[in-house]
């Protein structure tokens, strides 16, 4: 399942709609020193009705587009796998870490997936709601470094009609830029287009991968492209005989070129301002 993240407090990722609430975890990143073998966290139902949760926890891998990929381990457990709460209450949940390969220099990665149930007596009362299960989950670090502040490695080409390039996590912990930020500009410095996204998180010796089609216009107009993440930056000469036919210039993952006719306007590309 691919997972649309959106972030709470810079860390949570949720797949959530219908008339529950997602639960609030506290802290909402959790770090757990290298030797270590148990955590905890507090977990409060900041809505209105009574929630009933599912609770388990994930090894945290990443495919080339950042997306998550969650599998079954037995590294760290929970010491409850469901957990009711009424509105405004609060449970600690026990972590427990059985990870032996974690050292220091090394990190273990995982995420706790929290399952939000639909809850019944809302749906009644309301013809309207759609009863749906949610999902909320966070990550948790087991060792290796906790600022997330390593710079990603810049790389980028062109093809005919695109610029692809990647950031790639050439350190032992994960990182996490700030940022993933555009600029087309002339000879001059002038601006032609800009496009921004959030940073999200590069798992260790792991590479995200980005796509710019630019339009044909914007193509022949600029002179370079730069690439910030807000902790390093890359210059790209554009190749005018590259230039493609297309008319819109849109930033996105790669993986959503197989969505689309090349260049087209999708409600799944980033606009550029």
């Amino acid at each position: 399942m691919r997972l649309t993240c959106v972030l709470i407090i810079f860390a949570i990722c949720s797949v959530f709609s219908g008339a529950a609430a997602a639960p609030l975890p506290t802290p909402t990143i959790l770090y757990v020193p290298a030797g270590a073998n148990l955590a905890s966290l507090n977990l409060k139902n900041v809505g209105t009705t009574v929630e009933h949760y599912h609770l388990s926890a994930k090894k945290w891998a990443q495919n080339p587009f950042g997306d998550l990929d969650l599998q079954t381990t037995s590294d760290i457990t929970i010491d409850t796998a469901e957990v009711t709460l009424p509105p405004g209450k609060s449970t600690t949940l026990h972590i427990s870490i059985r990870n032996p390969n974690v050292t220091r220099g090394n990190q273990g990665l995982y995420r706790i997936v929290f399952l939000i149930e639909p809850n019944a007596a809302s749906a009644n009362q309301n013809e309207h709601v759609q009863m749906r299960v949610g999902q909320v989950d966070m990550p948790v670090f087991v060792g290796g470094s906790i600022t997330l502040e390593g710079s990603p490695q810049l790389q980028a080409s062109m093809i005919t009609g695109y610029l692809t390039f990647s950031l790639k996590n050439s350190f032992d912990s994960a990182i996490r830029p700030p940022k993933v930020a555009l600029t087309g500009l002339t000879d001059r410095g002038k601006v032609i287009f800009t496009a921004a996204r959030l940073g999200w998180y590069i798992l260790p010796k792991s590479t995200i991968q980005y796509e710019l089609a630019i339009s044909k216009e914007d193509c022949l107009a600029i002179h370079d492209v730069k690439i910030d993440t807000g902790n390093a930056a890359l210059t790209v000469p554009v190749n005018h005989s590259l230039c493609g036919p297309g008319n819109v210039t849109s930033f996105y993952r790669s993986d959503l070129r197989s969505l689309v006719s090349p260049m087209a306007d999708h409600p799944l590309l980033k606009p550029i301002t």
